[in-house]
């Protein structure tokens, strides 16, 4: 028999389950995990971040898991504006694939910056910007340098 007075938690069941990013490797032959590896080593040597940031944490960033078996996340060092380029940068190259329509949001859920949380609509106001005022951020090169290398 049917309880008739249940009622459904419409925000329970009508979330989608999130996932990290997943990463699509664009040269014939090359291995993913030795892409986020470089990109991993790239990213403290050049202090964007965290020097405790263990690489399985990063890479777990870009396997395509869902999002509550994440339990720790990146803490990004350099400068805010950068970090939404390095995404911008790396969904245009079509290295990362994101299973929801906000890639914001899924980098809510991965990434800190200087230890603090990041607002999605932060993030979009500060990706808008970066293309309607011809300015990319400072050091913007090392991301360049960093994404030209995995050719």
């Amino acid at each position: 028999m049917i309880d008739k007075y249940r009622f459904l938690d419409l925000d329970k069941t009508t979330e989608p389950v999130m996932h990290s990013f997943i990463w699509k490797s664009m040269s014939k032959g090359n291995k993913v995990n030795d892409e986020l590896f470089n990109i991993y080593i790239a990213l403290i040597k050049h202090k964007l971040i965290d020097t405790k940031t263990a690489k399985s944490v990063f890479q777990d960033a870009f396997r395509g898991l869902e999002l509550k078996n994440i339990k720790k996340k990146i803490n990004w060092t350099g400068s805010f504006r950068l970090l939404i380029y390095f995404f911008a940068r790396l969904s245009h190259r079509r290295h990362i694939i994101s299973k929801t329509n906000d890639q914001w949001k899924t980098l809510e859920k991965i990434f800190l910056w200087n230890k603090k949380p990041i607002n999605p609509r932060i993030c979009a106001n500060v990706h808008s910007n970066l293309y309607t005022s011809y300015s990319e951020p400072k050091d913007a090169i090392i991301i360049e340098d960093i994404l030209r290398k995995l050719f």
